[in-house]
């Protein structure tokens, strides 16, 4: 098995996270109510709008800064262990995460024997989380996902209609409950300051 770093080719850790969408989030389980784990991934990588990146804090901040319109998700992986500790990362994610609702953006984190309720999703207790995937990949490695926060919400909700959330745990409902009631204060907030951002205007027309 190589040592996984910065001199491994992009390519190679594309063509891995594509085969993990395919034949990991794509594939129905139990503990998803019988419906894949991300089912909105696949038609979004087969229709070009997954943008795989290989980097860091920078890269993941550019992407924030530059975000491009063709894509529905920004994929991170920081390669080199070397630049960023793999510790550090759900930490970091979750304190952006505070600085991100406003821009309508949110951080997922997806980190190799990390301690996921820091930053992600607490659900590292159910089969699906725990189950290997070491077949897929040549040595284990993060992944950060970028996207909207209000296109998350709307996918959390569609789910929620087909009964998605019915099999997972309390605890996980809870986080998903407080994602998007953050998400949403936060879009109704927008709108208002907005809504008077162009009042203040017209009055001074």
């Amino acid at each position: 098995m190589q040592h996984f770093d910065q001199k491994v080719p992009h390519n190679e850790v594309k063509q891995e996270i594509f085969n993990w969408i395919v034949q990991v989030l794509s594939v129905p389980t139990p503990h998803f109510n019988n419906i894949p784990p991300c089912p909105f991934a696949k038609p979004a990588l087969d229709a070009g709008r997954v943008d795989i990146r290989v980097g860091g804090r920078g890269t993941i901040m550019d992407a924030v800064d530059y975000w491009p319109p063709e894509v529905d998700i920004v994929v991170v992986v920081p390669i080199n262990r070397a630049v960023w500790d793999w510790d550090e990362i759900e930490d970091w994610c979750r304190d952006q995460n505070r600085i991100l609702e406003k821009s309508d953006f949110i951080l997922v984190p997806f980190v190799p024997n990390g301690n996921a309720p820091k930053a992600n999703q607490p659900d590292v207790d159910c089969d699906w989380a725990n189950q290997e995937w070491d077949w897929l990949v040549d040595e284990d490695y993060p992944m950060i996902f970028l996207q909207r926060r209000s296109e998350l919400i709307d996918a959390s909700n569609r789910l929620r209609l087909r009964g998605y959330y019915k099999n997972v745990p309390p605890k996980y409902l809870r986080w998903v409950d407080e994602r998007n009631a953050n998400g949403t204060r936060n879009e109704q907030g927008n709108a208002k300051g907005q809504e008077a951002r162009n009042e203040k205007e017209g009055s001074q027309g």
